[in-house]
């Protein structure tokens, strides 16, 4: 009986510390998943508003190659492969330093907002 109360006692802390401060559960491995479960917006490294059809079309033309990976699936590997087909191997004249400035995410913010 007294491991039960401490087990409902440790259930009851946890529920009040995501009612509070949701974000906390982002520490988690894969915590995003929790985080939406509970009802909140995608982190904001996962918008999906560049996806959106007039968006979309503003930033892309004709003959783009856009990489689309799931999270945690070896999108940094996937983005490297395609720059290496983009610039036929030649890493010493366009290397690969950055991923962020080689091959640019278009849902993923650059700078923070400051209503975090």
């Amino acid at each position: 009986m007294g491991a039960l109360f401490k087990f409902s006692g440790f259930v009851a802390l946890v529920a009040i510390t995501v009612m509070y401060k949701p974000e906390l559960v982002l520490m988690l491995p894969n915590g995003f998943i929790p985080y939406a479960i509970l009802g909140h917006p995608p982190p904001i490294f996962m918008k999906y508003d560049a996806w959106q059809k007039d968006e979309f079309e503003s930033w892309t033309k004709d003959g783009d190659l856009v990489v689309a990976a799931g999270a945690k699936s070896g999108t940094n590997w996937l983005l490297y492969m395609a720059h290496l087909i983009r610039v036929k191997g030649d890493v010493d004249t366009y290397p690969f330093d950055d991923v962020n400035l080689v091959t640019p995410w278009p849902t993923l913010l650059h700078c923070c907002p400051l209503n975090l």
